[in-house]
């Protein structure tokens, strides 16, 4: 209002932030946990049809995770219904483990590779690594990086991009005897004007 005293910004778009929207698919808190699918065995081949990727993580740490390289074989066996450790009847070694998955955090590839086994059911097992991946969609078995379990888990694939508007400040206030209000020279906002479709005020950090 005119009375001021407030604490505003102003800023322009600067074109859209294309992010993976992931859908979760099983889960399991421990080795006693239970009803692990989020959806059934039919509806998750379904849902695979339209994906490309699997996402494997610590529960609730998307910075823990391991993700399938877009159309490889985990997002195939998936559609069958199948294990997204092995590739069929066949196994996935550590060489094969790079030309596959890809790394969020850490170094969580070498919990990835099998040599032995076949992978008929959801899941994944690392057959004949003790310290693979080892999770099974049947209440009460092993739910873990390793084969000891006991760890919290989550299996997700992919689901289309989520598109959001990236916003770029370049005006704030805090209170009228606020000072040094711009974030760019005019001339350098009048350049990047040229580029932008949209100008956004708010109350500082309040978005909404």
């Amino acid at each position: 209002t005119v009375r001021g005293g407030d604490s505003m910004e102003m800023f322009i778009n600067s074109g859209p932030v294309i992010k993976t929207k992931w859908v979760r698919i099983l889960h399991c808190e421990g080795d006693a946990s239970s009803n692990r699918l989020d959806f059934s065995e039919a509806d998750i081949r379904k849902m695979a049809t339209k994906a490309s990727q699997v996402q494997i993580c610590t529960r609730g740490n998307p910075s823990d995770c391991v993700v399938s390289k877009a159309d490889s074989f985990p997002i195939q066996m998936l559609r069958q219904g199948r294990a997204v450790s092995h590739n069929g009847a066949s196994s996935c070694n550590s060489q094969c483990v790079q030309g596959v998955w890809t790394s969020t955090g850490g170094n969580r590839l070498s919990h990835l590779w099998n040599t032995c086994g076949h992978g008929d059911k959801l899941g994944y097992w690392a057959c004949n690594n003790e310290n693979g991946i080892h999770l099974s969609v049947t209440d009460g078995e092993t739910c873990g990086w390793t084969v000891r379990g006991g760890d919290s888990m989550e299996m997700f694939i992919n689901s289309g991009p989520v598109i959001k508007t990236k916003w770029v400040r370049i005006l704030h206030c805090e209170g009228d005897a606020s000072s040094n209000r711009l974030d760019f020279s005019e001339a350098d906002i009048r350049k990047m004007a040229t580029k932008a479709s949209q100008v956004q005020i708010c109350t500082r950090g309040n978005p909404s």
